[in-house]
């Protein structure tokens, strides 16, 4: 008996030192009571384990994920699991990273990462405590506990709940001079004026500092100082960096929007949504002084990344262009590092390679283009030039009728004037060559139809107009004839006419057109930045009255995406090479332009188009359609 009970004394003395041992391998680690997935775990598991068992499976290694809990305690072949909850002992993860066997033991030791004790320790006391996965922690809604919610000041009681588990006390209450200072500081940028602080020092009333807040919300410089947050978020500069430094053209008015739209407290989801497609939101918010579309200057925030003038490879420049832009936007309106995705599923956020790539057709499916600012004055005068062309039509229609009233011979305008069925009928007539053949027809404007190209701007309607009166230094000077115009309404005014995305896929490209100090170029997988000594070939400055050949060598660009534009304005010709790249549009520039066409060989011409003159009986028909607007 003495010898049994000194078995047993002797066997507990034993479980007591194994359990001070259990015990003492936590002891000075730091482990917390509750061990926290996100805060505890998740970080060693991405640094650690993720590259050959966590999401990307291009790298992933024996099938096994330890991101996903219903994947890491999966039964395995032989039926072991990697984690057990509740059992750490019987957790194969336990097992590899506590493993003396180097072939065994996990991470291996190619990869030259040892988990420290502590490390071991959290893991396996989170498997002790039933192993809980959680969404990453900037996915979960913050928990305000009842105690801070039934506070009247819920951040004060946190701070202060804080300190006293810390054993500090908050600072004493700050003098009234030095309250003002801090928030004219904090809200302005500026210290408070002479006169604000001698009336707030002198405000004895319970709300003086309230309303000596809302004074400085309401001063221009709160938006002066907190656009100037938001320009550090989206990139701001005023120049594209790189070798020549080209102005951003325009920056300025991007700035001054922002600074507008905090001062006028433009509500946050409104805000981001003219970001991300001011260009096409339903109602766009107007200017309260001059009337322009404010919602279409968030956009500009895109384009406000580094320019090369002349890369080499234009689709390495424009992968960098567009992952810039998923990086800015992504951190700024998601305050997520998505860009990472370029190479491989996120470690930590749930954002696979197939997201980033789907964002990047988004962006890079999008062009980069100027868009004029209609104020509500020069609208108006758009509004007169309208009803200046509709006079003349008319004025031109009611002699025509008169002519034909008493049989008088009609001169012949370049083309009879045909309702719009007609033009669509001799449009459809016109030989068109297929893409694959040595000449292809990128736009043929000659009967009235823009050919699926992109008008933009108040001189562009949706259409051609067939004989638009076009008025001249001597009053009515001709009218249209075979060509889109953007005198439309007169010189001078923005337009831009832009082709459907194509790839380039013959040696030159032939453009018939007009103008004035405007411009034709080749965007090539959306590099804006059209420059010499590479690229410079791909613009060209219109410079006469008459109809001519503009030709563009296409060749080493064969197979690249490209699109055509007809721009009022040219950007060649500053006087300082960094604002080469800034439109400028004269009083009297405007395009015209007939056809543009891809070959391989001899630049061709186009036939002409049939223009069958209508029937008598229909002469009365046709001219009450050019009237209206709709032939």
């Amino acid at each position: 008996m003495p010898l049994a009970s000194g078995k047993r004394v002797v066997l507990a003395a034993v479980a007591a030192i194994l359990l001070q041992g259990c015990t003492g391998a936590r002891d000075g680690l730091d482990i917390p009571p509750r061990v926290d997935y996100n805060f505890h775990i998740r970080p060693i598991l991405s640094n650690s384990c993720y590259v050959c068992h966590g999401p990307d499976a291009s790298t992933r290694e024996a099938d096994l994920r330890l991101d996903l809990r219903q994947e890491a305690t999966a039964a395995r072949e032989g039926g072991s699991r990697a984690i057990v909850p509740g059992r750490p002992s019987r957790s194969l993860l336990i097992e590899r990273i506590t493993s003396e066997d180097p072939d065994h033991r996990m991470p291996p030791p190619s990869m030259n990462k040892v988990l420290s004790r502590r490390e071991v320790a959290l893991l396996e006391r989170w498997i002790e405590q039933g192993a809980e996965y959680k969404r990453h922690w900037a996915f979960l809604p913050p928990e305000v506990s009842e105690a801070a919610a039934q506070d009247e000041s819920p951040i004060d009681f946190l701070l202060e709940s804080r300190l006293q588990r810390e054993g500090l006390r908050p600072s004493a209450p700050a003098a009234k001079g030095a309250l003002l200072r801090r928030a004219s500081y904090v809200l302005t940028g500026l210290p408070p004026s002479l006169e604000m602080a001698e009336h707030f020092m002198a405000d004895s009333s319970a709300d003086a500092y309230e309303r000596v807040v809302d004074e400085l919300l309401d001063s221009p410089r709160f938006g002066e100082r907190w656009a100037r947050h938001w320009m550090d978020l989206v990139r701001y500069a005023e120049a594209k960096g790189h070798e020549f430094d080209y102005s951003i053209d325009g920056a300025w008015i991007y700035r001054d929007y922002l600074i507008r739209a905090f001062n006028e407290d433009v509500p946050y989801d409104q805000l981001v949504a003219e970001h991300l497609a001011g260009d096409l939101v339903p109602t766009p918010r107007l200017n309260p002084k001059d009337g322009f579309n404010e919602s279409v200057i968030g956009t500009a925030y895109f384009y406000l990344g580094e320019g090369k003038h002349s890369p080499v490879d234009t689709r390495i420049d424009e992968a960098d262009r567009v992952d810039n832009i998923i990086d800015v936007t992504t951190k700024t309106f998601q305050a997520m590092t998505v860009a990472c995705a370029r190479c491989h599923d996120h470690k930590f956020d749930p954002i696979p390679a197939t997201d980033y790539y789907s964002l990047y057709g988004i962006v890079e499916s999008s062009r980069f283009s100027a868009t004029p600012l209609i104020t509500a004055d020069y609208g108006r005068r758009l509004d007169s030039l309208r009803a200046l062309q509709q006079e003349l039509r008319d004025e031109l229609a009611g002699q025509w009728m008169r002519d034909l009233a008493r049989d008088a011979p009609l001169v012949p305008v370049g083309q009879a004037v045909g309702t719009r069925a007609d033009v669509a009928d001799r449009s459809s007539t016109a030989a068109r060559p297929a893409e694959g053949d040595s000449v292809y027809v990128l736009g043929d404007f000659r009967s009235g139809s823009f050919d699926g190209w992109f008008p933009h701007g108040p001189a562009m309607d949706d259409r051609p107009a067939i004989g638009v009166p076009l008025v001249g230094g001597g009053g009515l000077d001709s009218l249209s004839v075979g060509y889109a115009t953007s005198r439309t309404l007169a010189a001078g005014v923005p337009a831009a006419l832009r082709s459907p995305t194509f790839t380039i896929s013959h040696d030159s490209i032939l453009v018939v057109a007009a103008g004035y100090k405007s411009s034709i170029r080749i965007v090539v997988d959306n590099l804006q930045l059209i420059q010499n000594p590479i690229h410079g070939g791909l613009l060209k400055t219109l410079d006469g009255p008459e109809l001519s050949p503009y030709l563009f060598d296409v060749e080493m660009w064969t197979g690249r995406k490209a699109y055509l534009e007809l721009i009022v304005g040219t950007y060649l010709g500053r006087s300082h090479i960094t604002d080469n790249h800034r439109l400028l549009r004269n009083d009297s520039s405007y395009f015209d332009v007939a056809y543009a066409v891809a070959f391989d060989e001899a630049p061709p011409e186009l036939a002409p188009l049939s223009r069958a003159a209508p029937a008598d009986g229909d002469l009365a028909e046709a001219v009450g359609s050019w009237t209206s607007g709709t032939a």
